[in-house]
């Protein structure tokens, strides 16, 4: 009942998150720029066991669009090249990136589908320099980001 409660109440998070979702969609090249830059894993939030920080490090480069509307990134783990590619946003009632992350979700081994949120999405404080990738299904894990500061 608890795991209902809790799968209830983040798909709820998420659909009022389209709120916040809706104000950056005003022009769909304002979420690239977000996007754009180099972004650290630092944490994952699990329902069973609260934060873990202990999963292996990883960066998310994300760079410009493509004519397409395709983003391209690399993922790198422990300085080794994961995976590079591109990826596309679905607009809706929040954002939704077809990105290959180093994660291990058991529903993602067909459809790599992530639900993107910037801030924290479980206190619904938004935020450019933090970024959550959420599947939305039944495991409850939330990936935290946080955009690497470039240097002055």
């Amino acid at each position: 009942m608890k795991k209902i409660c809790f799968i209830c109440a983040i798909v709820l998070l998420v659909l009022m998150c389209g709120n916040f979702a809706c104000e950056k969609n005003e022009q769909h090249y304002s979420i690239v720029d977000t996007l754009n830059g180099e972004w650290s894993w630092v944490e994952t939030y699990t329902p069973k066991h609260g934060i873990i920080d202990n999963e292996f490090k990883s960066v998310l480069k994300v760079f410009a669009q493509n004519d397409d509307s395709s983003i391209n990134y690399e993922v790198f783990v422990k300085d080794t090249l994961y995976h590079k590619g591109n990826f596309q946003i679905q607009y809706g009632q929040s954002y939704k990136a077809n990105i290959k992350l180093p994660h291990w979700v058991p529903s993602l081994l067909v459809n790599e589908n992530w639900i993107i949120y910037f801030g924290d999405i479980l206190t619904e404080t938004p935020s450019e320099d933090i970024l959550c990738f959420f599947v939305g299904d039944d495991d409850g894990y939330i990936y935290y980001y946080k955009k690497i500061k470039e240097r002055e």
